[in-house]
């Protein structure tokens, strides 16, 4: 009892000490049990960077430079066309950029201004589907932080003339609408007009188109497999009409400019030995591989 008494003694002898733990304890078990806290400390320390690092204005890489040239004087005639050694940039995209630079000059800023909120927006609109489909796991969410802390290649895109952040921006919103949807609007008929804005990017960005499809595709295979397959006419054409005008757009505003010889030569022998040469070899090697374990040739040599 006497002992009892002691430590009570002690603990209110010391209540700043007692307070001091209780105040850490609480906030260890609220960080702990909101795994959407720590994403969103995540994009805070990420966006401070960022722009820490976007008002720093660093010089322009090369491909950034020859982009560059092209928003010196702008007029459509100059970005509708064959832009400095074969570069492709979307035109569209590239005339909003040029407006800018037109209302405030030509300064690196300017310049950086639309892809880095496209990275900003780009970076919150990531966040939020990540919040939805981790929020109730601690190890995921930490994960998830970890690599889009630590991802370079993306963090460079803040502060970079090129269209890859916008691009990514375009990419996640098909994903970060529900499956309702879609069931509405090529099941039911309704909604049509929003799944011909949905189409809209398809007139603004080179990858969009991609992820769209890979969009739709993957909700119907799910809706297949609940016996939901019968589609309507007018929700299908109300989404490939607004499609295939868009992939016609940016043929002719760009696409097309890859058949000018110049170009293409240009081009291959620039990006030979980079990313997406080494991603397709390996790619190739990892099929031989699998091709030999798994039919039946596993004993034979590789």
């Amino acid at each position: 009892m006497a002992n009892c008494d002691r430590t009570t003694g002690e603990a209110s002898s010391h209540p700043l000490v007692s307070s001091s733990v209780g105040n850490r304890s609480t906030f260890r078990m609220v960080f702990i049990h909101q795994p959407a806290l720590i994403l969103s400390v995540v994009v805070l320390l990420i966006l401070v960077v960022c722009f820490v690092r976007y008002l720093q204005s660093p010089s322009f890489w090369l491909d950034e430079a020859l982009v560059a040239l092209s928003l010196r004087e702008p007029s459509l005639p100059a970005i509708f066309t064959r832009l400095e050694r074969g570069l492709y940039f979307p035109r569209i995209y590239l005339s909003c950029i040029a407006g800018v630079r037109e209302l405030f000059g030509y300064h690196f800023w300017s310049l950086r201004l639309l892809p880095f909120a496209a990275f900003v927006a780009a970076t919150f609109l990531w966040a939020r589907i990540l919040v939805q489909r981790v929020s109730r796991f601690l190890l995921p969410a930490l994960l998830s932080g970890a690599l889009l802390l630590g991802s370079n290649f993306w963090l460079e895109q803040a502060v970079q003339l090129k269209q890859y952040s916008f691009d990514v921006l375009l990419a996640l919103v098909p994903f970060s609408i529900s499956d309702k949807l879609f069931k509405a609007a090529f099941l039911e008929g309704r909604n049509k007009v929003k799944l011909v804005c949905l189409a809209i990017p398809c007139f603004l960005s080179y990858t969009y188109p991609i992820a769209l499809f890979a969009r739709v595709i993957g909700w119907y295979i799910a809706a297949w497999t609940r016996q939901e397959r019968r589609l309507n006419l007018a929700g299908v054409l109300s989404f490939v009409i607004p499609v295939a005008l868009g992939l016609t757009s940016i043929w002719f505003t760009d696409y097309r400019w890859i058949r000018d010889d110049r170009n293409w030569t240009y081009l291959s022998g620039y990006w030979n030995d980079c990313i997406l040469r080494f991603q397709l070899q390996t790619a190739c090697c990892l099929v031989c591989v699998y091709w030999q374990i798994f039919s039946g040739a596993g004993s034979t040599a590789i």
